[in-house]
């Protein structure tokens, strides 16, 4: 067989791939959540069949997750932003020593390792940037919030 041939093959099936897997993992986030809402509103239904005088918000209320506080908020955006800065610049370090240890023969690593960390670090500063923002624009609220934790 021609190698032409099967590096075209490998050219076309490698984006249908790619494509699939952002496809499917979008499909099974989407399905858990759909999932996870729906036993929520079946028992949310039961107590409210058993005992028609419960109240419905207080229900929802308990089932709600996202009550971080928003240091707690903050600090998994400094988290996050710590975490991918620190995957680009190894990608750029590796890319460095690549380049230093191999030298010309390397070349076609380059451009993957490029696609991965670019963006990579993009995120992480964008996440710090974000984090050192929010410090300031929300310190009083953050004051406010931990005095009414205290106060509980």
């Amino acid at each position: 067989m021609n190698y032409d041939i099967l590096l075209g093959i490998a050219n076309t099936v490698r984006p249908i791939c790619a494509t699939s897997v952002f496809v499917l993992t979008a499909w099974f986030v989407t399905r858990a959540t759909v999932k996870k809402n729906e036993g929520k509103r079946d028992i949310i239904l039961a107590a409210l069949e058993k005992n028609p005088n419960l109240d419905a918000n207080e229900l929802i209320k308990g089932f709600q997750s996202g009550s971080a506080c928003l240091k707690e908020r903050l600090l998994k955006k400094l988290l996050w932003g710590c975490i991918f800065t620190f995957a680009g610049l190894l990608g750029y370090i590796a890319l460095l020593i690549v380049s230093i240890v191999g030298g010309e023969g390397n070349k076609d690593v380059y451009g993957p390792v490029i696609v991965f960390a670019a963006p990579t670090l993009a995120v992480g500063i964008s996440f710090l940037l974000n984090y050192s923002v929010s410090k300031k624009v929300l310190s009083k609220d953050i004051e406010a919030e931990e005095k009414q934790r205290l106060a509980k």
